[in-house]
């Protein structure tokens, strides 16, 4: 749980900081094992930033 304090924590204090998804895997792994999430984080990113 301390891991979900601390990301809401740094939402709370940035306006740039945003959680697009939580991944079933641990942050080594999400590249190649949840590579869908990543593609559509950064296609959200390119989207808000246009």
């Amino acid at each position: 749980m301390s891991t979900m304090r601390a990301a809401a924590e740094a939402t709370a204090s940035n306006e740039r900081v945003t959680v697009f998804a939580t991944a079933p895997s641990d942050h080594v792994q999400v590249p190649t094992k949840d590579a869908a999430i990543v593609v559509a984080a950064i296609a959200d990113v390119i989207t808000r930033s246009a």
